[in-house]
C-alpha cells in the first residue's frame, strides 16, 4: 500500500503546481454579441477565435460569447458565421481586463456596406 500512495500524491502535487504556473501569465477575457448588422438578428452559433492560439468559442442562441484565459498582448479577434464575411478585429488587452465589444458581421456583396445610406429613385405620391 505505501509504494501507491507516493505516485498519487506526486499526481496531485503535479496537478496544484501545473494550475498555479496558469495563474501566473498575465491573461485577459473577451466577450460580447455577435449579430447580423443589415437585420439586427442575433447571431447563435458564430465561431469566435483568437487566430494562432487554441482559443475559440461559438456564440450561444442570444448571440453571446466569452473567451477566457487571452494572453496579454496585441491581439486579433476572428469572427466567422456561414455566409457572411468573416470579420478581423484587432485588440490591446490589458492583464485581468474584460474587454466586451458587440460585433456586426455582414455579406458585402450582398448586402453592402452597413454604413452606406440606402438611396431610393425618386417617387410622386397623390391622393384621390
Amino acid at each position: 500500500m505505501p509504494t501507491l500512495f507516493l505516485p498519487r500524491l506526486f499526481a496531485i502535487t503535479g496537478v496544484v503546481r501545473l494550475s498555479g504556473l496558469r495563474s501566473q501569465t498575465a491573461e485577459g477575457s473577451l466577450e460580447g454579441r455577435v449579430r447580423h448588422a443589415a437585420t439586427g438578428q442575433s447571431l447563435g452559433n458564430a465561431r469566435v477565435l483568437v487566430p494562432g492560439s487554441p482559443l475559440v468559442a461559438y456564440s450561444d442562441e442570444v448571440g453571446a460569447f466569452r473567451l477566457a484565459h487571452v494572453p496579454v498582448s496585441p491581439v486579433t479577434r476572428a469572427v466567422f458565421f456561414t455566409g457572411l464575411d468573416v470579420r478581423r478585429i484587432p485588440l490591446a488587452l490589458a492583464a485581468g481586463q474584460t474587454l466586451v465589444q458587440a460585433i456586426d458581421l455582414i455579406s458585402v456583396a450582398r448586402f453592402g456596406q452597413p454604413s452606406e445610406t440606402v438611396k431610393r429613385a425618386a417617387c410622386v405620391v397623390s391622393s384621390t
